[in-house]
């Protein structure tokens, strides 16, 4: 069956024989079957970044063995399995995704988990899709990139995994941390639903991973605490532990960029003794401009107690789309560019995509805040006395 899809922004990763490089000597062992299909080469992905390719080696007709080095298992929680390299004659990558049934539900994940010691998979062939009319960037391992329009064909596998297993965790609650909108689950029953799963699954590396990279969808750090608390000793000294930590004892660190209209480089915080709400926005975020109107009235009836400013992440080439809508809606705050460090700026104000905004406080203190919710901004209005 075929599904066409007119937009998405896939980042495709071209193969090379760097994809067997060796990172150390220790290793851990996967092992996956592929019931139903057969493949000539079947490679595996990590799925944080830098990407990390590794060929599987062919034991018979539908088993395939991977030796994962140690280095990478201690930074890495889930991975893709890709049966083919990108096509560049049709302008198509090639994915698995995978379906289980548990306690009645079918559950659907895109990736896999590894388990600590070594791990076993048998999928069964399901189906196939095609995904039309994607843009695919995709990037090489040097580093080069280029932007194609193409296709994703989809291989569905169904999977059982054991009980508890670190895919069997995904599974039941695939968007940990996501705080997905599509029932009337509060966002206080997340919390206590990701409090209860770290109690159960104190060592559980997938849950870690997610948390500590999701922060910044919590509303308070003391949620983050909460959270938190349950896990292992083990896992709060791992590289997700240590990344929640931080977040927790971070302060403000406050850079200077240039200025929208005046290029002139400025403090983010001009004025720490007060309160600043720091918007991240861009010529393009379409869902951006529709918060200005709100934005505004915020900013009407606090302009002497809070400051405002706006932070773009446009890149060169769209600088001047943003300063034409910076003089077009007579922003009445500052705007700052972040083009000269995109990445470092989202990283380091944990802006995992926009719209998103920022409740800077005097003492150096940061935490998400959401212009939609009327809680959030009457929090805001009693902090400063209105």
């Amino acid at each position: 069956m075929k599904t066409k899809y007119l937009l998405g922004i896939l980042f495709v990763t071209m193969f090379t024989a760097s994809c067997n490089r060796t990172i150390d000597n220790k290793h851990r062992s996967l092992t996956i079957q592929t019931k139903g299909i057969e493949y000539d080469s079947l490679f595996i992905r990590n799925t944080e970044i830098p990407p990390f390719f590794i060929k599987g080696e062919k034991a018979d007709s539908i088993t395939w063995t991977f030796q994962i080095p140690d280095s990478l298992y201690k930074t890495t929680a889930s991975f893709e399995i890709l049966p083919k390299p990108f096509d560049w004659n049709t302008n198509t990558t090639f994915k698995a995704s995978f379906i289980a049934t548990i306690n009645g539900k079918d559950l659907y994940t895109h990736q896999l988990t590894l388990d600590e010691e070594s791990s076993f998979f048998t999928l069964t062939y399901k189906d196939c899709s095609t995904m039309e009319n994607i843009f695919l960037k995709a990037i090489t391992p040097e580093g080069t990139d280029s932007t194609v329009i193409g296709k994703i064909n989809q291989t569905i596998f169904t999977v059982e995994p054991d009980k508890d297993s670190e895919t069997y965790i995904r599974l039941i609650d695939p968007f940990y941390s996501l705080f997905m909108s599509q029932n009337d689950t509060t966002y206080e029953e997340y919390v206590n639903r990701y409090t209860l799963l770290a109690r159960q699954y104190p060592d559980s590396k997938y849950l870690i991973s997610q948390f500590a990279n999701h922060l910044s969808q919590y509303k308070d750090k003391k949620d983050v605490q909460t959270i938190y608390t349950n896990f292992s000793d083990k896992y709060k000294g791992s590289i997700w532990g240590e990344a929640v930590e931080k977040y927790l004892t971070a302060k403000f660190e406050n850079i200077s960029l240039p200025d929208a209209l005046t290029e002139e480089s400025t403090p983010i915080i001009k004025d720490s003794t007060r309160c600043t709400v720091i918007i991240f926005s861009a010529s393009w975020c379409q869902p951006c401009h529709k918060q200005l109107p709100v934005q505004k009235e915020i900013y009407q009836k606090l302009k002497d107690k809070v400051d405002f400013v706006t932070i773009s992440i446009d890149e060169k080439k769209t600088i001047k789309q943003w300063q034409e809508f910076v003089k077009k809606e007579e922003l009445p705050w500052r705007s700052l560019l972040a083009y000269q460090d995109i990445a470092g700026v989202r990283g380091k104000y944990y802006v995992p995509h926009i719209p998103h905004t920022l409740l800077v406080y005097p003492d150096g203190n940061f935490e998400p805040f959401n212009l939609w919710e009327e809680n959030e901004i009457n929090k805001l209005y009693a902090l400063t006395g209105n």
